[in-house]
């Protein structure tokens, strides 16, 4: 905007009047203070998506004949006849009137979706509306989530909890619930497996360099390590083990699935597994024997929120009766459906509950959904960039000669 001019009484020079600042000032200060008060609301029906989570929902079966080749949650041993109970005795103890809503999460991995699939299973037989927000991310997204009230439950492991979480390396299950009741949160009883980290590969290399365990691996510096990420920086994974051990290999970062995949087409050596994980048979990996006893008890449980078994008890009461229901055999058997068979995650828990699983939302529906939930985080960060940004640019509008100083 051009500066006006007037010609001086006095000498017939030209004046420059000084343009009317404080009118754009508020002009600027409207249309922020307007921006910001309708940014909340733009934000909440952007993220308001009826039936987020799942991409399934499980609904009481009416078959009761099953598979043999299905895997059911039941203990080694026990009789499959057990399965179709599970659902049914959830439903029992159902209360009338409302359905309560509650978020179940998982973490970034076949197996914890599995779990989640199958928490959200059982409440939804018990009456409860139970959404799976599936994928969240790592460890620590989910215990934040859990802290915060944005999810109610999700699967974790008791070591992670022991030395990751609540950092009390060799704390036993006592401990553990008495350290999680101080922050508002409980935990189930063991449900049956035990997940462990540890070091694996390819047998045919292992044995041809006579390797069997993690000490086996110092005589052999320059054998490529690719680890996942979450490994690579955790407490009780790399940094610790490699201490322990006197490991002289650097590692690499890469995603879990791409390092069992990197061991079959020789890119790398050695990588970290889950002792469940559904790859070590079918890549036919050498597990190497952890001879310091380094990795603790990851025992599986289901941790959520204490104030839960006020707000939905039938769910609670689920979830705990899950307690030695699922044996590692179980388990990988579980994993491998998904991730070799290509069977959903929401079918595999729903076979092992002994319930139907629906068919699938479209592709449609999810990608609108993706869609409003993209949009929601770009409108809070442009939001949080203009709350920055006005201020700033309504002080250099004050003080030019401050916004002149800062330019040089």
């Amino acid at each position: 905007m051009r500066a006006a001019t007037r010609v001086s009484e006095s000498d017939g020079r030209p004046l420059v009047m000084a343009p009317r600042r404080g009118t754009r000032i508020a002009r600027w200060q409207m249309f922020a203070a307007l921006f910001l008060t309708l940014l909340p609301a733009l934000a909440s029906a952007v993220v308001a998506v009826p039936g987020t989570g799942s991409d399934v929902a499980f609904q009481p079966s009416t078959n009761t004949d099953t598979n043999a080749d299905t895997d059911t949650v039941t203990p080694a041993g026990a009789r499959s006849t057990t399965q179709s109970n599970v659902g049914c005795n959830a439903a029992a103890a159902a209360t009338a009137g409302a359905r309560l809503r509650v978020a179940i999460g998982s973490k970034n991995f076949t197996e914890a979706v599995i779990l989640g699939e199958i928490g959200a299973g059982l409440g939804r037989a018990a009456g409860v509306d139970v959404t799976h927000r599936r994928q969240l991310g790592g460890t620590r997204i989910l215990w934040r989530a859990l802290e915060g009230g944005s999810i109610d439950a999700y699967a974790e492991y008791t070591g992670t909890l022991a030395d990751e979480l609540l950092r009390m390396p060799g704390a036993d299950r006592a401990a553990l619930e008495g350290a999680l009741a101080a922050r508002g949160l409980a935990m189930t009883p063991p449900l049956g497996f035990d997940n462990t980290y540890a070091l694996g590969m390819l047998d045919t290399r292992a044995a041809a360099l006579g390797i069997a365990t993690v000490s086996d691996l110092r005589a052999h510096p320059g054998l490529r390590v690719g680890l996942s990420n979450e490994f690579l920086s955790r407490a009780d994974g790399w940094p610790g083990l490699q201490r322990a051990y006197g490991l002289p290999q650097r590692a690499d970062g890469l995603d879990h699935d791409l390092a069992y995949r990197g061991l079959a087409d020789g890119a790398i050596d050695v990588t970290d597994l889950y002792s469940t994980d559904a790859e070590i048979p079918y890549y036919r990996l050498r597990v190497l024997d952890d001879d310091r006893g380094y990795f603790p008890s990851y025992a599986a449980v289901y941790v959520y929120r204490a104030d839960l078994a006020a707000r939905a008890p039938a769910w609670v009461a689920a979830l705990r009766g899950m307690a030695g229901r699922i044996d590692a055999a179980a388990m990988q058997r579980m994993n491998a459906r998904v991730k070799i068979e290509r069977v959903t995650e929401s079918q595999v828990a729903a076979d092992g509950l002994g319930v139907d699983a629906a068919a699938p939302r479209g592709r449609t529906v999810r990608l609108w959904q993706r869609t409003r939930e993209h949009l929601a985080l770009v409108g809070v960060s442009l939001g949080l960039a203009l709350l920055v940004a006005l201020p700033l640019g309504v002080l250099a509008a004050r003080r030019p000669g401050w916004a002149r100083w800062r330019c040089r």
